[in-house]
């Protein structure tokens, strides 16, 4: 049971004291959950007088600083939906005591839905619990919409203050074609949404402050981790006002993902960092109309920072199975310092719409490519309808082996173009790829090409066609992201200090080395000079 205050309220009324009661959460409280000895008629207070059921944490309603936890190495079965919300400073906590394995909630046994679920509530922090949400029936079950932990505002406005952190999701099969969302999308390992289940997408509900940070997400459907917010309603349009803020996906590691890893739409300030996704598009279903998938990728999004990441092995299944992508109506995104390898798709997706897309001004700089395009059906950088206006990509370096047969760039229908610009670069092409780009408005300057040289290689004024001198560089499959280092130059490099002044270059290498502000940069994503 949980403790009922009464709050006076005192005043001088006709020579009276007129007392309102009110009732008032405590604060503060620890709750604890014991599935083995615990009971629903003790106070729940102490791991003596421990609750045992999701029942009776679903029927409560919780407040600022009180604590939900269930004893490790035990599980429960259905869904947790507890009620209340946390204040700022003071959120609800859910984890775990005991010390031992981490305690399981399963909602297999539902026929749809989210093991845990929060919905119109604000300061919750989830932490350190495994969750699973499997049926058993595969990831193609119609209407079936099913995630391991879902926060969810629908008719909330705005909310504040999500933590999701330290978590191990597993084993969640959300569907492809879904008949109870409007987006399969939206189901997977954690997601963080608001009115994803309605159709009433000029609902203004919104979140300020997600953080998911430091889970485990592994062999889920569709989506690995996903925040989406519909608030601006038309498919591409962008209403700063509406859209949610602050958010935030970092050092999460997801992999065997039946779609995509890491994907955020419908944000502004959006920091996406320190995360690895490995071996994502492992399912796909032509009965519904996005088959692909990418490893992280950003749409409808403000100022977006994606940095330090690693992807691995996303599979092309149909289209896309690029490591990134920089997706429609998305502006002001930064790509930097991130690893890519073995995508089936290719480095990097650039998409623009001929129609009613806003996106502009990305920046990719200092991110490496190893091996990447390995379905020999896209390129390395692949432009989806065009180019978004203000793209710049500077301070790259893509490597390709022998027998490689991806192209080095592809264009899917380049019916639009903007000035953008590659500079700076090296591309150690060992393979047989081509170059198709949009080619209006386009800068290529200081690049050095090394290896094959394809009739389709762009004009460059101040090419380098020498060896980079690698100091390491790869000699087979599985290289890495630890061997990034063998992709350094040598200061004695021709590609050593010879590239140009880029302004605003962020200030650092790939490896954290400075970058000059006033003096020429090497090429690559490695300066090995001390200015």
């Amino acid at each position: 049971m949980r403790r009922a205050a009464m709050v006076a309220i005192s005043a001088l009324v006709a020579s009276t004291f007129l007392v309102i009661a009110q009732p008032a959460w405590a604060l503060n409280t620890t709750y604890y959950v014991d599935a083995v000895a615990g009971s629903d008629a003790n106070a729940g207070t102490s791991p003596g007088a421990a609750w045992k059921t999701l029942a009776k944490l679903n029927a409560t309603t919780f407040g600022p600083g009180d604590q939900i936890l269930f004893h490790t190495g035990q599980s429960w079965a259905g869904q947790l939906k507890p009620k209340g919300s946390g204040a700022a400073g003071n959120p609800i906590v859910i984890s775990n005591y005991g010390g031992g394995a981490l305690p399981i909630l399963d909602g297999g046994s539902l026929t749809e839905g989210a093991t845990v679920f929060l919905k119109n509530q604000s300061y919750w922090t989830i932490s350190d619990l495994e969750i699973i949400n499997d049926s058993g029936r595969g990831p193609f079950v119609a209407s079936e919409a099913r995630w391991g932990i879902l926060v969810h505002n629908d008719g909330g406005g705005l909310l504040k203050g999500i933590t999701i952190e330290d978590n191990y999701v597993h084993n969640v099969n959300g569907c492809f074609d879904c008949t109870a969302i409007g987006n399969s999308h939206t189901n997977g390992g954690i997601v963080v949404g608001a009115n994803l289940l309605s159709v009433a997408s000029w609902k203004r509900d919104s979140f300020d402050g997600v953080d998911i940070r430091n889970n485990v997400v592994e062999d889920v459907g569709r989506t690995g981790i996903h925040f989406e917010d519909v608030s601006s309603g038309f498919y591409l349009w962008v209403d700063p006002a509406a859209i949610s803020s602050n958010i935030t996906i970092a050092g999460n590691h997801v992999s065997r993902t039946d779609s995509d890893g890491i994907t955020v739409r419908g944000a502004r300030n959006v920091l996406i960092e320190h995360n690895v996704v490995e071996d994502a598009g492992q399912e796909t279903s032509l009965a519904q109309n996005q088959p692909m998938a990418v490893g992280i990728w950003p749409a409808k999004t403000i100022d977006t920072l994606i940095q330090y990441n690693e992807v691995y092995r996303t599979q092309f299944n149909h289209t896309d199975g690029q490591g990134y992508d920089v997706d429609l109506s998305s502006s002001n995104t930064t790509l930097q310092y991130n690893y890519s390898e073995e995508n089936e798709g290719g480095f990097l997706l650039l998409m623009y719409s001929d129609v009613a897309d806003i996106g502009q001004n990305v920046t990719v700089r200092y991110n490496v490519s190893v091996n990447d395009g390995t379905a020999n059906e896209r390129g390395i950088f692949a432009f989806s309808y065009g180019v978004k206006p203000n793209t710049n990509i500077y301070n790259n370096t893509i490597w390709l082996p022998e027998g490689s047969q991806a192209d080095i760039m592809h264009c899917d229908t380049c019916n639009v173009s903007s000035a953008w610009s590659f500079r700076n670069n090296i591309v150690a092409n060992f393979g047989s790829g081509e170059y198709a780009y949009p080619t209006a408005g386009a800068v290529f300057d200081s690049n050095t090409f090394y290896g094959n040289h394809p009739a389709s290689e762009p004009a460059d004024p101040n090419k380098l066609t020498s060896d980079p001198l690698f100091l390491a560089p790869p000699t087979g499959p599985g290289y890495g992201a630890a061997n990034a280092s063998g992709l350094q130059i040598a200061p004695t490099s021709p590609s050593a200090g010879t590239g140009l002044l880029i302004a605003s270059n962020g200030g650092l290498d790939y490896f954290g080395n400075t970058v000059s502000s006033t003096l020429p940069a090497s090429r690559g994503f490695h300066e090995p000079l001390v200015r």
